[in-house]
């Protein structure tokens, strides 16, 4: 159950994701409002100070996915996922019960404290002045200091995604896994994605040609369904070249062997590799699948 919950989860869309965010915010907000809300009133330095802080934390939370390769391989991507759920309820339930007292201050009802989920609109509760402008206010971030903290946080938000992205990057490929732990991480992205979509972004995405050894280039790499086909080039040089059964029982056993290859065989795919001339005159093709790592070398 809860890998399917992982799953389903990572196959949303950025808009999915958004919505769900903003759902887990203003849930989170609604608690604030109806069950913590203690009837403080809270001024515009202040809040400025917390809304900064809140709208970090929030950004903050794609810190925890620098660790989903860690969740991953150790199967408790969904614990990743409801801790970040958990993390986002209770950053709502704050920033809800802030937003509330903002808006008591300003003489409106507390329940405008959700305009603080609404971009744009948001501001109104930033800058509008207190229903009592002339009282002092005790609070410690009254005034610009309020002000300062906030706009240092809200740079700090800003600045939180992309470093986390690029953090997250470095740790997936510096990070040493056993041929366990691949085979999990692998198997893992290629059921998130479907055997299909995955094979096509393999195609997509690869760099080519890539050299091979002194004689033989990856050429090409093409994806019709479950079928990934990958073309080798070799050198007009060499000739009278035959596909023999050790090179087919070689290139077998490479693919069984290798976790990445040996997650897309288990998947389904079918993996063919083809081999030809420069000239485009053909060698040969071996046509690899999980059956095929089944049968004795």
């Amino acid at each position: 159950m809860f890998e399917t919950f992982s799953i389903a989860v990572l196959a949303l869309s950025d808009t999915e994701l958004t919505l769900l965010t903003f759902a887990l915010l203003f849930a989170g907000s609604l608690i604030g409002i109806l069950l913590l809300d203690n009837g403080d009133h809270l001024r515009r330095g202040p809040y400025f100070a917390w809304y900064g802080f809140l709208t970090f934390a929030i950004a903050g939370v794609s810190f925890l996915f620098v660790f989903t390769i860690d969740a991953v391989v150790a199967q408790l991507i969904w614990a990743l996922f409801l801790l970040a759920g958990i993390w986002l309820l209770i950053a709502g339930a704050v920033l809800g019960r802030m937003s509330a007292a903002r808006a008591r201050d300003m003489g409106w009802s507390r329940w405008t404290g959700l305009l603080s989920l609404v971009p744009l609109i948001c501001l109104v509760l930033l800058f509008t002045k207190s229903s009592d402008p002339d009282s002092d206010d005790p609070h410690l971030l009254a005034g610009v200091p309020g002000g300062l903290i906030g706009v240092a946080f809200f740079g700090m938000a800003r600045a939180a995604v992309p470093y986390s992205e690029t953090l997250a990057l470095k740790r997936e490929t510096q990070m040493p896994l056993s041929a366990a732990e691949e085979a999990i991480y692998f198997d893992f992205h290629i059921r998130t994605s479907g055997i299909d979509t995955y094979l096509q972004n393999i195609a997509d995405q690869a760099v080519l040609p890539v050299q091979v050894d002194e004689v033989t280039t990856l050429a090409q790499i093409e994806t019709s369904g479950h079928v990934m086909t990958r073309l080798y080039l070799l050198e007009k040089e060499e000739t009278d070249i035959e596909m023999t059964d050790d090179w087919a029982a070689d290139t077998v056993e490479y693919l069984c062997g290798h976790a990445f290859f040996s997650a897309l065989l288990d998947a389904g795919a079918v993996i063919r590799e083809r081999f030809a001339y420069e000239d485009g005159a053909p060698i040969g093709l071996i046509e690899v699948s999980t059956q095929d790592c089944a049968k004795p070398v």
